[in-house]
């Protein structure tokens, strides 16, 4: 039932107006659950998953039989960027390899699913209904970007723990696991950044927007555009810190620092790359500037324009 439903149904329970954004969450993710899209998406999201597990088994495998030619077979792997565990791609370097690929599934899920979040209840002029309750622009937004956001950290939260679970069984004893469990707090943290990011700027276009297929046009420019200008600007510079001009760019040297990756690798890599895998390390503190600035203005964008339907209550 769209929340946008008001027929009459007689209710005589308990009245309250806490935690009003999570049937706005609840509605917003139930035709996402039912897209066949969606689970298309889930199945391609799988691959990685596997792809990672056959190099964790191995490189389990080398290490036991053939160990004096591990780091060699690793440092081969290395160069065609195959996931097996050595001395340069560690569990780190592993697991955050391993997000940066899976950030296009939850780009692309986000654009799927999306697009409608905002403009749809705009086209059915429920909004004005909406705001002459107790339900607030603020309760209404943080809802919508809850549902939306939920369905990818679930994901992707159970893909790292799947993925640290067989590496912890191949290659460290308990003692060694506990201790790399901080890892897998910074990756869980790195995916709600990522998830809430790229969900803010959904809702945004959506907000504005004249359809779904309008916001996702936008959306879709938004993330390219802010990669091409970035990285244009950072090469004809040379100045790193540029960089941080594309929210993309900053997501990967914030999760790069969170779960512990290999920074001086991937830069290094990254530096001969010169296409969507490259990596520049221009540090945190600026980092996480520019994802704060982008998700105010992204809110801020929403807000205004929720604002201009709100009627007086």
């Amino acid at each position: 039932m769209p929340i946008y439903d008001q027929t009459f149904r007689n209710y005589s329970g308990t009245r309250r107006t806490r935690r009003l954004w999570l049937p706005v969450a609840r509605q917003t993710l139930l035709p996402i659950l039912r897209s066949k899209l969606t689970w298309i998406l889930l199945a391609g999201a799988l691959i990685p998953v596997i792809v990672f597990s056959v190099g964790f088994f191995a490189s389990a495998k080398l290490m036991t039989l053939r160990p004096e030619q591990a780091d060699a077979a690793a440092k081969m792997a290395e160069m065609s960027e195959i996931p097996l565990f050595g001395r340069q791609i560690n569990l780190n370097t592993l697991l955050f390899m391993f997000l940066r690929g899976e950030f296009v599934f939850l780009w692309l899920l986000v654009l799927i699913n999306g697009g409608g979040s905002i403009i749809t209840d705009k086209l059915h002029s429920a909004l004005p209904l909406y705001f002459s309750r107790p339900l607030t622009p603020l309760n209404y937004l943080a809802g919508k970007v809850a549902g939306i956001t939920a369905l990818p950290v679930a994901v992707l939260g159970l893909a790292s723990m799947l993925l640290f679970l067989q590496a912890a069984a191949y290659f460290f004893s308990f003692r060694e696991a506990v201790a790399q469990l901080p890892m897998l707090g910074g990756a869980l943290v790195f995916i709600i950044v990522c998830s809430l990011l790229v969900s803010l700027s959904m809702v945004a276009m959506s907000s504005f927007a004249k359809n779904a297929r309008q916001a996702g046009v936008v959306y879709l420019g938004f993330w390219f555009l802010t990669g091409v200008i970035a990285q244009g600007i950072e090469h004809a510079t040379k100045i790193d810190i540029t960089g941080a001009l594309a929210p993309s760019r900053s997501l990967q040297v914030i999760g790069a620092h969170l779960i512990g990756a290999n920074v001086k690798w991937l830069t290094d890599m990254g530096r001969h790359a010169h296409g969507p895998r490259e990596f520049t390390d221009f540090g945190m503190p600026m980092a996480w500037l520019s994802i704060a600035l982008y998700m105010a203005l992204f809110a801020w964008i929403t807000w205004r324009n929720l604002k201009v339907v709100e009627v007086v209550k």
